[in-house]
């Protein structure tokens, strides 16, 4: 089983908060580690359904861990919302969000006062299609302006995802009204804000040219973060 972790820093004008990034290659070797984990599989029909939640559930785990330094026991449940809902004996309040595209799982492990929401999403010409019915007028222009809509489409549609799950509403409300406002290439990073959630905003990365993987945060809080490593992990290699 492969994976990585990533440690991301936050600075605020009078705080200072840290999150974990962990992504996981997807394989059958995973096996869940709590009853709930067993449970909750035994529903699941498709073993690549079982597959993606369990590296998902031990990306989250990673993160977890990772962020305090030493080993805590975890179980990742799930609330109504399909949300991910942490049983842990952590120092303080701690969320995670969870997610997982084709062969990749990821997780981020954040301060549950300085909330954050991550999206992985593969690039593929197939998804665009269905992505550009999700998309304003404005967000269509963009995606088709750009040299590679698949890639722009990508990157819309993980930061609308992101910032639903910080929201906690998931797919059941319209991403129309997740509508992106200014978006823009940097060096090695994506950005973009909000227009009806002006207090939220987006950092994404291209990962080895097959996946999108995007993280919202507050507004004005200010992320650190090596993205040379994270777009030049091995893990990616084959996937």
């Amino acid at each position: 089983m492969s994976s990585a972790l990533f440690r991301l820093s936050l600075t605020r004008e009078k705080s200072h908060h840290l999150a974990v990034m962990a992504l996981v290659k997807i394989d059958a070797s995973i096996e869940p580690k709590t009853e709930w984990e067993t449970q909750y599989i035994q529903k699941m029909k498709s073993s690549k359904r079982q597959q993606n939640f369990l590296a998902g559930r031990l990306a989250g785990k990673n993160a977890i861990q990772d962020l305090f330094h030493q080993p805590i026991a975890v179980d990742i449940q799930k609330g109504i919302f399909e949300q991910p809902i942490l049983f842990s004996q952590t120092p303080y309040p701690i969320g995670v969000s969870i997610s997982h595209s084709n062969t990749l799982a990821g997780a981020i492990a954040f301060e549950e006062g300085h909330p954050m929401g991550l999206d992985l999403h593969e690039i593929a010409p197939k998804n665009t299609k269905t992505i550009l019915t999700q998309t304003t007028h404005f967000e269509q222009k963009v995606i088709e302006a750009y040299p590679s809509p698949d890639l722009m489409a990508t990157f819309v549609w993980t930061a609308k995802e992101a910032l639903s799950k910080i929201l906690r509403c998931g797919l059941m409300t319209s991403f129309k009204l997740l509508e992106l406002s200014k978006p823009r290439e940097q060096e090695n990073t994506f950005e973009t804000e909000f227009t009806h959630f002006p207090q939220y905003q987006a950092t994404s990365w291209v990962l080895a040219n097959q996946h999108v993987a995007t993280i919202v945060y507050p507004k004005k809080s200010i992320l650190s973060v090596d993205a040379n490593a994270i777009m030049a992990s091995d893990l990616f290699e084959g996937s």
